[in-house]
């Protein structure tokens, strides 16, 4: 899964910036985020604060369909492989078809490290079936299935009063890789042609 970034606060300068990099390897040294909705990047690495407000991060992959985009595919879970030193919360939340999974959302704090550490999250994708009676009733669970999938990533820090806002801490906070599980149950029809 491929990853679009970008900030939730778009207010900060849009000045271009000259990437910098090593002169002996010409590797850059400086991430960069792209604005939604907008033709402007920000440099990430000058703190988490913009005017003293934190900003967040909002990551929401492209969509993949595994089968095309005229199949079927059971979904049944994703892996994430994060690196960081920041304390952060992060929360995963799958989309199949571009609905909401709101039932397997899952939220993990990570705490703060002197060096990058991995951490690979696990979420299990599924639909939980209620009883038309009794909606706080799960019934059952079952594995969503749908033609393509998507996965947003949020992060949020402590508020100072016991909850969690949107936002970054200083450090570093990189999503290396996502996983996809799935099983393609019925592919796309391919056209087959006409007889003259």
């Amino acid at each position: 899964m491929s990853f679009f970034l970008f900030m939730t606060d778009p207010a900060i300068a849009t000045a271009p910036i000259a990437l910098p990099s090593d002169p002996a390897t010409d590797a850059p040294l400086a991430i960069f985020y792209g604005q939604s909705g907008g033709p402007n990047i920000y440099l990430a690495d000058t703190g988490a604060r913009d005017g003293g407000v934190r900003f967040g991060l909002i990551a929401k992959s492209n969509p993949l369909a595994p089968g095309g985009f005229g199949s079927e595919c059971v979904f049944t879970g994703c892996y994430v492989a994060i690196r960081h030193t920041m304390a952060v919360t992060v929360r995963l939340t799958p989309f199949i078809d571009g609905m909401e999974l709101t039932d397997c959302r899952t939220s993990i704090a990570l705490p703060a490290h002197a060096s990058p550490q991995r951490q690979v999250i696990e979420v299990g994708w599924f639909q939980n079936l209620r009883d038309p009676l009794d909606t706080s009733v799960v019934v059952a669970r079952v594995f969503p299935r749908g033609a393509y999938a998507q996965l947003l990533i949020e992060t949020f820090t402590d508020d100072g009063a016991g909850g969690l806002r949107p936002g970054l801490e200083t450090g570093e906070f990189v999503v290396e890789t996502a996983e996809l599980e799935y099983e393609v149950v019925r592919e796309t029809r391919s056209a087959e042609p006409v007889a003259a």
